[in-house]
């Protein structure tokens, strides 16, 4: 039976069985290669598979994840055993669970990093907003800002959402959509 077709409780069966992925070659008549590991999960919707690769006294140290559109077929090189009863299921998704447990974590350092790289992000488009409120503002263009308070709503017709630029304006009316970006890349370019 094809991958893509198969049930998702069969998918789920496999779930800590070694399985073989032959992935689709890169070019026409190029190679096509395999990725072999334990099935760690599969998503039943888009068929994307998480695999472990490598393991260091029973910790998993290399994973990989392969998305589905890569994917020409999957092989269970282990076969698997159907479940008894419920409590097998029970018993490998408390397995799922600790092999997540198990995961290597980041460092403090690279979370505190990334902690901070959100918190400079958020007071980036806090800023960039506010020029350009200022922007419309000293132009005496109408704007207001929107119920969820992260969008301008311009001239009754263009929402302008994060990060703010050209590219995040939104309306139907064509004209005034052009004009608007043109102030909100004017806006762009003045503070840079």
């Amino acid at each position: 039976m094809a991958w893509r077709s198969l049930p998702a409780c069969e998918l789920l069966s496999w779930v800590g069985r070694e399985v073989r992925v032959a992935l689709l070659p890169e070019r026409p008549g190029a190679a096509a290669a395999t990725v072999c590991g334990t099935l760690f999960t599969v998503d039943p919707e888009s068929r994307n598979v998480f695999l472990l690769l490598r393991w260091d006294e029973l910790k998993p140290t290399a994973w990989q994840v392969v998305f589905a559109h890569a994917i020409a077929s999957v092989e269970c090189v282990e076969l698997p055993e159907p479940p008894s009863h419920r409590s097998d299921l029970v018993r490998r998704s408390g397995d799922a669970a600790e092999l997540l447990r198990r995961l290597p974590q980041p460092s403090p350092a690279a979370a505190a990093a990334g902690a901070t790289a959100a918190a400079s992000e958020a007071e980036s488009l806090l800023r960039r907003r506010a020029e350009l409120e200022a922007a419309l503002a000293k132009m005496r263009v109408p704007y207001t800002l929107a119920d969820d308070g992260s969008t301008l709503v311009v001239l009754h017709t263009v929402e302008i959402r994060a990060p703010y630029s050209s590219c995040s304006c939104y309306s139907t009316n064509e004209i005034v959509l052009r004009r608007v970006q043109a102030i909100v890349r004017s806006c762009a370019t003045a503070a840079s």
